[in-house]
């Protein structure tokens, strides 16, 4: 215990094993098998370890996030009320899992739309990551976006824009002007910018991101190289000199860089495509929405081929590789984080089950009866030892939750002030 209030604690592996395999039956809505798996875990560890413990904390943790998917909202803040209350005790009031507890909290607040309640939370993570980490570290700036977000919900923007400022400048300082971060807290800049009617510099936030991914993808932007919104607005203008019938030019192959890893691109297409049409560029608009549609298109069709390539795979590749898209879909959804990466919010986990319902029970049994014994202090102990969990947690900037770094905006939504910006908030698991 004195190691752990020194701020050397560690999350146990077979914790973070428990986590990742609780997360996959999460991910395929298997509840039923998480909760009491999660439950009969916590029992064990209060048994051994006794209630004011960092592993029940953590462990409580988890379940509470399983509630949380679950729309359990009341009993997950219970339970992250006292994994709080217990990491404060045993760790200190300024430990990175304070932190994530209160983080984790903010987020669980800011769903149930109690923002004012999620505010001093997420500005006390801020706080300690900043004692911590420093005030330059990418984990701050993850914070801060949190915190915007949070504050745009409640209509202050001047604190939106210096969190979102602040948090720029620190992506591009540390992880360089070409991380997904970067073109994603600009969108959520250019969001809230469009929230109160400051039109012109969303639209160069836009441009940026836009600019910025074509010369990645194509080279330094001239005469004869340019991005797509350069090309939009001169289709706009050079409408009305076309004779009746000449077609307009083509774009060339630019939608291939808004490329399925790259959804902030599509999602800059359609917002300023609906910029656009707020501006009565009908042309200029339609040529990014098309963009943005082929980008799609493409999209999917590499899924095909990559899930017709897995299908003529050998049963044990096949086997693999669907727990494998199992455990990634699950991965990047709402469950806690304890990476440093992004990624977007999973689809509802709707599943097939797999195989017959006799051999799932019996395989659940087994690994459960392995987990028990680690947790026990049994079994091999390297074993545990799993990449940690990479997840993110979006919260709506409406009234029902929503992917809002995917979801396509109308023009009615841009004159309300709504984009399909990607505001998201980040969940730090354990």
């Amino acid at each position: 215990m004195a190691q752990a209030a020194s701020g050397g604690y560690e999350i146990p592996a077979r914790l973070r094993t428990l986590h990742n395999l609780v997360i996959q039956y999460a991910s395929q809505g298997r509840y039923e098998v998480a909760v009491p798996l999660c439950k009969q875990a916590l029992e064990d560890l209060e048994k051994t370890s006794g209630h004011d413990h960092p592993d029940v904390a953590t462990m409580l943790n988890i379940l509470a996030l399983v509630y949380r998917d679950q729309g359990k909202y009341k009993e997950a803040a219970n339970l992250l009320n006292d994994a709080l209350g217990i990491r404060e005790k045993t760790l200190g009031n300024d430990h990175p899992a304070v932190a994530a507890t209160l983080n984790n909290l903010a987020v669980l607040y800011g769903k149930r739309g109690k923002y004012k309640e999620a505010e001093p939370l997420c500005k006390r993570a801020l706080e300690i990551r900043e004692k911590v980490l420093g005030k330059d570290h990418p984990d701050v700036a993850k914070q801060l976006n949190n915190l915007a977000l949070l504050c745009q919900n409640q209509g202050k923007y001047e604190e939106v824009e210096q969190y979102y400022q602040r948090a720029l400048e620190i992506y591009e300082s540390k992880l360089g002007p070409d991380d997904p971060n970067v073109a994603k807290t600009k969108n959520n800049l250019a969001s809230a910018y469009l929230k109160q009617g400051k039109y012109k510099l969303a639209e160069a936030l836009y441009k940026e991101v836009l600019t910025r991914a074509h010369e990645k993808e194509f080279g330094k932007v001239d005469g004869d190289n340019k991005p797509i919104w350069m090309q939009a607005e001169e289709r706009e203008e050079n409408k009305g000199k076309l004779k009746d019938g000449t077609p307009m030019p083509e774009y060339g192959g630019w939608h291939k860089t808004a490329k399925i890893d790259s959804p902030t691109v599509s999602t800059t297409l359609k917002n300023l495509g609906a910029l656009y049409r707020r501006q009565g560029k009908y042309e200029a608009a339609e040529t990014l929405e098309e963009c943005a549609m082929r980008s799609k298109k493409n999209a999917l069709d590499v899924v095909k081929q990559q899930t017709n390539l897995t299908d003529i795979g050998s049963e044990y590749t096949n086997n693999n590789r669907r727990r494998s898209a199992s455990r990634d879909r699950v991965l990047k959804g709402s469950m806690e984080n304890i990476s440093h990466n992004n990624s977007t919010e999973y689809d509802d986990g709707k599943l097939k089950r797999s195989g017959s319902f006799s051999k799932l029970r019996a395989s659940i049994r087994r690994s459960s009866a392995k987990l028990v014994q680690k947790l026990k202090g049994k079994g091999d102990e390297n074993s545990g030892s799993m990449k940690r969990a990479s997840s993110m947690s979006v919260l709506p900037t409406n009234s029902k939750e929503e992917k809002l770094s995917e979801s396509r905006r109308s023009y009615g939504d841009l004159r309300q002030g709504r984009t399909a910006s990607s505001d998201q908030l980040i969940n730090r698991p354990f």
